[in-house]
């Protein structure tokens, strides 16, 4: 089992052996000569989507899918929501304010119960965000902490400041996407 797997923590054995098939497969193409640069990015995209799925609880709590975007259609369950809380160590307002819904609106859902498109898509994209935080950072405390401080790529305004727009998130994903190659505002 390769290393990139046994991060994917309470992974199904298919799910595992699906995601190790993309790697490898990645790999082959670049062993005939394909671009290192784009077999890396893949490596990236790979890594981060296994990130983004452990923010939101692993597949034990997810169950079974075969890409974020399936996810999305087929909804979070409220658990998701709960485990990636606790992760990101966010204030509760500021992701509700985000998922655009009232914490009323959510206690009404079981904890097993699929939350629907809207929220399950903001909830991934948010989880997205953090994933790729907690790579540059080392850690989800090392990204909190940059949230919370001003920053020159956003003309002294704190990043924590922009996560109430998908926009905002989009935003900060470009920064960190800067960032992670060294260029500066």
């Amino acid at each position: 089992m390769c290393g990139a797997s046994a991060r994917f923590a309470g992974s199904t054995a298919e799910q595992t052996l699906r995601l190790e098939q993309r790697l490898s497969k990645a790999k082959a193409i670049h062993s005939v000569g394909s671009n290192q640069k784009n077999f890396h990015i893949f490596q990236k995209i790979y890594n981060m989507d296994i990130d983004t799925i452990n923010l939101l609880g692993g597949s034990k709590v997810l169950g079974k899918f075969d890409n974020l975007t399936t996810l999305a259609k087929k909804g979070l369950p409220k658990q998701s929501l709960i485990f990636f809380i606790k992760q990101s160590r966010l204030d509760e307002k500021l992701i509700f304010s985000y998922l655009d819904v009232t914490k009323r609106t959510l206690d009404n859902y079981q904890p097993t119960e699929r939350m629907r498109l809207y929220i399950s898509d903001r909830l991934i994209h948010l989880a997205e965000l953090f994933a790729k935080g907690k790579e540059l950072f080392n850690g989800v405390d090392g990204f909190t902490e940059w949230l919370h401080l001003p920053s020159i790529d956003l003309e002294g305004e704190k990043p924590i400041n922009l996560i109430y727009t998908r926009k905002g998130v989009e935003d900060l994903l470009t920064v960190l996407g800067r960032l992670e190659h060294g260029i500066l505002a």
